[in-house]
């Protein structure tokens, strides 16, 4: 009885240990899932937001959807789960291009050979009917053929996704659902334009969420899926469609009943536990603040345990047998086979502590302890590995945060002030503050002196944030110095440096600017914005928007023109000039500073007779709390005495 009791505890911990392994397989599944919906999803996320922002974005004519298309193909080529970029309008017309990455999608579409994507436009007409161009494309995006289809009534002001963007301040999620055309489960990344008049959404297939569950599939039968509460399935880890076709003959996503897999329909029912002789797992899995799907795995306790049952088996009639003969025999045997697992236990246990130079005990079989003992030999590796390379990155990181100080010291000292500015010309005083939303950023401002009686005033904010906006920044900075210094005209000014910044321009950044030219004795002003927001003026009337002819942002059209502003300041009067930072400031509860409060904020300014840079900067500090600051914020005032 002592040598059978001995037997089955150590059974007993041992199979612990590898339920535990298990376990770990399991959490690793989730996480790899989750890595990989996020990896994709995140860029996907960025791109639309970026597009939703592009001023073509929201214009109906067919030649200005049309210079979209190297964007979009672009994208599509770089991110290879997205399989359609469209627009969506507030008249009905809708513009979407497709990539074509089969022959089975170029089949569908009926498409002539070396088609690389496919770009339809749609107008609405006034009887309901949609007219659909379709064209073909090659790879360098010329075109292999054009095709009028015949009216249809589709109108994309009734999709989901254009709704819910509608609806929405950022970038929205829909549900996963059928791809008609590609014959996958996928979701639609979408949001709104700033001025509403257009819905940017991007498709995305969820097939690489499949090909992770194969990949990690831990046993031979295991059984592994992703589904939604609705019985909707995102992911499968065998061979099968997940996109079928119902009575009526659409695409619709396969439910779990679908596949036909017993093992995962009895772990979907609430309340119910796995089958005998199988180990379950589900897991909710937080992909989005919307999108909460699940994760079932199942996997045969047998494989799991693999030949451990054969060999307990056959160690458990050798002990009775070795009992029979005598028990100090037995006791030894006992201590034989606990050994090497309390070796490997306490190593273990050094190494969790830190101690990964732990020596383990050698490998004497190959059985399960063997095979365990040399994964944690593996371990120890990849542990004194990923510690060494953790050492590097914290050193590079170290190195990294001086240098990014170094270079917020730089491009500070290529601002007028050094970013903060006080300033007075004879009966005009500037006041002028900029503050990073990281340790360099991409806004800007500059204030100079010209001959006759002239002062130049400037305010730009550059695309994104972090390096790359104050690279471009910087670029901006001394390109507007240089030509100011050579006399030039406002307009030829504004039109010479969108033509240097345009060129070799492939990052496609731009940047927003507004300038004056300030007549000092006469209080005559020209401006002339390049996509920036209006100014505000505080006068005599209650403070208000400025009406200024914009052009496009600077960096995106070499021959783009830009329109002059003439307006008088009278004595006592001013102006205030921000970016975007200042009326996009949100608070936790995510709501806008926004363009009333700064008037508001104006018209108190107005009645103390006072315009401060550094006190808009305060009150938008206060309005925003503890949430963090979502772009850098500059404002510049501007009054005459």
């Amino acid at each position: 009885m002592l040598g059978a009791l001995l037997t089955l505890y150590y059974q007993s911990r041992t199979e612990t240990l590898l339920m535990d392994t298990a376990d770990s397989l399991f959490n690793q599944a989730a996480s790899e899932i989750t890595r990989s919906f996020r990896e994709t999803y995140r860029p996907v996320n960025e791109l639309t937001s970026l597009l939703s922002r592009s001023p073509l974005t929201s214009d109906t004519a067919t030649a200005a959807r049309a210079t979209n298309l190297p964007i979009f193909a672009s994208a599509l080529r770089r991110q290879s789960a997205t399989v359609a970029i469209q627009i969506g309008y507030d008249n009905g017309d809708y513009y979407i291009v497709r990539a074509v990455r089969s022959q089975a999608i170029a089949d569908r579409f009926e498409a002539p050979h070396a088609t690389a994507f496919i770009a339809d436009f749609l107008v609405q007409e006034a009887d309901g009917q949609a007219l659909l161009t379709r064209r073909f494309l090659r790879s360098d995006l010329s075109q292999i053929e054009q095709r009028r289809l015949p009216p249809m009534h589709y109108d994309p002001r009734t999709r989901p996704w254009y709704r819910a963007a509608q609806a929405s301040d950022d970038v929205i999620v829909t549900d996963p659902y059928a791809f008609h055309f590609f014959r996958q489960p996928g979701l639609t990344v979408a949001r709104s334009t700033g001025d509403r008049r257009a819905v940017v959404a991007s498709d995305v297939t969820l097939r690489s969420l499949s090909s992770t569950l194969s990949d990690l599939s831990i046993t031979p039968s295991a059984q592994s899926i992703l589904y939604l509460p609705s019985g909707d399935v995102m992911a499968y880890g065998k061979a099968s469609p997940l996109v079928v076709s119902d009575a009526n003959h659409n695409a619709r996503m396969a439910r779990l009943d679908d596949l036909d897999v017993p093992i995962l329909l009895s772990v979907n029912q609430e309340g119910d536990s796995a089958p005998e002789g199988w180990l379950e797992k589900t897991v909710e899995l937080p992909l989005t603040p919307e999108l909460k799907p699940r994760l079932a795995i199942a996997a045969p306790r047998r494989e799991i345990l693999g030949d451990a049952y054969r060999i307990w088996d056959r160690a458990l009639w050798a002990a009775v047998a070795i009992i029979v003969l005598t028990l100090p025999l037995t006791w030894l045997i006992a201590r034989s086979v606990s050994n090497p697992i309390r070796a490997l236990q306490s190593a273990a246990a050094r190494i969790s502590e830190g101690a990964f130079d732990a020596r383990l005990p050698r490998v004497r079989h190959r059985d399960e302890v063997g095979d365990l003992t040399q994964a944690f030999d593996r371990m120890q590796d990849s542990l004194k590995d990923h510690m060494s390379r953790l050492q590097a990155t914290t050193a590079a990181k170290e190195r990294l945060e001086s240098e990014l100080g170094i270079a917020h010291d730089i491009q500070m000292s290529m601002v007028a002030g050094e970013g903060h500015l006080a300033r007075t010309f004879d009966d005009w005083q500037v006041d002028a503050t900029l503050q990073p939303a990281r340790a360099v950023g991409g806004d800007l401002f500059d204030v100079a002196e010209l001959p006759g009686n002239r002062l130049l005033v400037a305010i730009g904010d550059v695309s994104d944030k972090g390096v790359p906006a104050a690279l471009f920044m910087a670029r901006t900075v001394s390109l507007l110095k240089l030509l100011y210094g050579q006399g030039r005209p406002l307009a030829a000014l504004m039109t010479e440096l969108n033509r240097h910044l345009s060129q070799d321009n492939e990052s496609c950044m731009f940047v927003t600017l507004l300038c004056l030219m300030v007549d000092r004795t006469s209080g005559h002003i020209e401006m002339a914005s390049a996509g920036h927001d209006a100014p505000v003026i505080c006068d005599r009337n209650p403070a208000r928007l400025l009406a200024v002819e914009n052009g496009p942002p600077m960096g995106l059209y070499e021959d783009a023109g830009f329109p002059g502003t003439q307006i008088e300041l009278p004595a006592g009067s001013g102006l205030i000039l921000y970016t975007d930072g200042v009326t996009e400031g949100f608070n936790p509860e995510r709501e806008a500073f926004g363009e009333a409060r700064l008037l508001a904020f104006a018209n108190a300014t107005r009645a103390s007779g006072q315009l401060s840079a550094p006190a808009l900067v305060d009150a938008v500090a206060d309005f925003t709390g503890e949430a963090p600051q979502s772009d850098d914020i500059t404002v510049l005032t501007i009054r005459r005495s």
